[in-house]
């Protein structure tokens, strides 16, 4: 199967895992990080969050609970579509205020929002591999941003019917570190 038809068939495996929730109970599978996970990012740490959008695995929550434990937060941004993201500085995830429309039909920070490189990074995808392989929407906004940024943790996060026994990789295509589902946290060996 080629990456596109791929990407299409995990779309419909995502958007059919969301939607045989309600609202509410999605948000409450990802209320908290694991504790493990926790443990193991760095004290302090910046850290990077998706707005999710429709069938994506929601982030609010994790970002919720890290503000809250005083790290800094960023989400991407982008003058253009065409363009690649960075990461700007998102003060109050309990507030929109703050927030612009983006160039994909989402949010991002204001465009006077201090730039940033976050040492941890929460990832969407729409396919991953217990081993951290990802495959995205398409745009390689991500894995050219973890391309130029090694040090940086990347953390999947998906539904359990996302997590599939392999994926079509480019040379391009980066790995995840860990990747979370709502029952499960797997690490890259």
């Amino acid at each position: 199967m080629n990456k596109n038809a791929l990407r299409n068939r995990l779309r419909q495996i995502r958007r059919a895992e969301f939607e045989s929730h309600d609202e509410g109970t999605a948000a409450l599978r990802f209320l908290r990080p694991p504790e493990v996970l926790v443990k193991k990012l760095p004290e302090g740490a910046a850290i990077g969050f998706y707005r999710s959008r429709t069938s994506e695995a929601p982030t609010i929550r994790y970002a919720e609970f890290f503000h809250e434990r005083g790290h800094t937060l960023a989400l991407p941004w982008a003058a253009h579509a065409r363009d690649g993201i960075t990461f700007r500085e998102w003060k109050n995830p309990f507030d929109d205020e703050e927030l612009e429309k983006d160039p994909y039909g989402g949010v991002q920070p204001t465009s006077d929002a201090k730039e940033m490189i976050p040492a941890v990074i929460f990832v969407p995808g729409l396919g991953f591999t217990a081993n951290g392989d990802r495959i995205g929407r398409g745009g390689g906004h991500y894995d050219r941003w973890l391309a130029e940024n090694r040090d940086t943790i990347a953390i999947g996060m998906a539904w359990d019917p996302q997590i599939v026994d392999s994926l079509p990789l480019d040379e391009h295509d980066q790995h995840m570190d860990y990747i979370i589902t709502p029952t499960k946290l797997y690490e890259r060996s």
